[in-house]
Order: C-alpha cells, then structure tokens, then sequence
C-alpha cells in the first residue's frame, strides 16, 4: 500500500511544492483547501479548515477514501504584517484560528491514524516564530505558538512511535507577502529569497532523517542567532528597513 501524506493548503506556494515533491517519492496525495488546486493529486476535499464541521467532514471523507495516514503537514496559513496598537480583533484571530487553532485541530483528529503508521506530524512553522520583526508581531506570536506546540507535542508522542518535524522557513518565492493581512502589505526586501522546490525537497529530507527540526534555508540560523547577540543593533535597522518610507518614525 503506497504511503499517504494529507496536506493542508495545498493549493498554491509552499503545500503545492510539497504536494509535487511527495507525489514525486511516490506518496498518495490527499489535500484540503478552500481552492482547488492547478495539479492532479489523488483526493481532494474543498473546506474552511477554520470551521469545525468543514474540517471533520473533509477528514472523514478523505480517510474514507485513503484509508491510511502516514504523514500530516499541517501548511495552511495567513500572514499578518501591522503595528500593535493598530492590530484589530478579527484579524488577530482569523490569523490566529488559521495558522494556530486548525493545526492543532488537525493534529489531533489525525493522530489516531498516525499512531497505526508510526506516522509524522510535520508542522510549518517560520523563521519569524523564532526572533523578533517590528510590525510582524501578530505573525511571530502565532508561529511561536506553533513552534511550542510542535516540541511539546513531540515529547507526549516520544512512546506512541509519531515523529514530529518543525519547520521553520524563512522568505521563499511563493507569492506569500502579497496575500497577507494588515496595513503593512509589503516587508522590506530580502536578499536569496529560496525556491519552494528547493525547500520541498529539503523538507522531504528532515522527514526521512526524521528530524526534529528545519530551519530554511540554513543561513537563517546565524541569523536568529545574530539578533540574540547584537540584540539593540538588530532592532534599529529592522525598525530603519521598515519604516524606509517614513523616516519621521524611526
């Protein structure tokens, strides 16, 4: 029986380049999203991951169909780019409901199954859960969230045979900035912004490895670390590369 990964957001940018690498290694493909996607994959179920109903009955449908789940990628999610005291509610939780709340949701309708594959729960995290952005604070307190839950759902799991893998990627071609909510609807350039293909396959492998974690691409490591150390130098050219625009606030 061929190996089954479902994939949340599967439609576009990150989820499609894991959909095609996967499909690649020979995986059965099933994906949710609220859009159907532009490639073929094996089973597909249009829903709101957001809304209770929608998400259990896509589930149920697809393993229904599939019968088996051995990986779980839990991919869907919003960026938020704005100030905090500008920060208004429905968006903050919207945010938080889809790239928070729906994964661990997910995660837990799915671990039944996970546990007969001694399957993986992969969890797409970011680079922005790890330091600190000016004007991406809703976005950053939300991928931490994921990122604490993804290590203390590891350590409940050490016995049941279920792997988890944290992913933390950083900017990626993938269309993603133009999608997000909030005022501040453009981030200040990065320079080697990564492929999504290159990040696939890099994913793929910390699964087979069984990693715990992936941080992409690697350089951001030093990054992360170099804003702990130069903490105050950081954070007066972020808020200067932020604020290009609008020298009076700086």
């Amino acid at each position: 029986m061929k190996k089954t990964v479902l994939i949340t957001g599967i439609s576009k940018g990150l989820g499609k380049a894991l959909a095609l690498e996967f499909q690649k290694k020979g995986f059965q493909i099933a994906g949710i999203s609220r859009t159907k996607p532009d490639f073929e994959i094996d089973f597909f179920y249009s829903a709101d991951i957001t809304v209770k109903e929608e998400r259990e009955k896509a589930f149920s449908q697809i393993m229904e169909k599939c019968g088996n789940l051995d990986v779980l990628i839990n991919n869907a999610g919003i960026g938020y780019y704005e100030a905090w005291e500008k920060v208004n509610e429905t968006d903050l939780k919207k945010t938080f409901d889809l790239d928070f709340f729906s994964l661990v949701w997910m995660t837990q309708i799915s671990l039944p199954y996970l546990k007969k594959t001694s399957g993986t729960v992969i969890n797409i995290s970011s680079v922005a859960g790890k330091t600190v952005l000016p004007y991406m604070g809703p976005y950053s307190a939300v991928k931490s969230a994921v990122n604490y839950f993804s290590n203390s759902l590891r350590i409940e799991l050490k016995n049941e045979g279920v792997k988890v893998l944290n992913v933390c990627p950083g900017r990626i071609k993938t269309g993603f900035g133009e999608r997000v909510l909030g005022s501040r609807k453009t981030a200040p350039s990065t320079p080697f912004k990564a492929d999504s293909s290159i990040f696939a396959e890099k994913c793929f492998k910390a699964y087979q490895k069984k990693k715990r974690e992936l941080i992409f691409p690697g350089w951001y490591r030093f990054f992360i670390g170099f804003t702990k150390i130069f903490t105050r130098w950081y954070e007066k050219i972020s808020l200067k590369k932020w604020n290009k625009d609008e020298p009076d606030k700086v």
